[in-house]
């Protein structure tokens, strides 16, 4: 599923961390900010990463193709 993407690049991107502690995602609870890992990652790459590990269903990508245009969008911004 499209959340089970978000975090393998998260993890692929921040040197093995885990978008929540214990690797626990939980309601009302954020994505930790994959900037405080990797100091060097654009703004448009962390806020993708942060939307695509969100706890909450309705803030995530709904489709493959939305997810695809916004990551070509923040590649673009690098």
């Amino acid at each position: 599923d499209l959340f089970a993407v978000g975090v393998t690049l998260y993890e692929l991107l921040c040197d093995g961390h885990h978008p929540y502690p214990q690797a626990r995602p939980t309601l009302d609870v954020d994505p930790r900010d994959p900037r405080q890992f990797r100091k060097d990652l654009n703004n448009a790459l962390a806020e993708f990463l942060i939307r695509a590990c969100s706890s909450d269903r309705n803030t995530r990508f709904q489709t493959s193709a939305e997810m695809k245009a916004a990551l070509e969008s923040a590649r673009a911004a690098m």
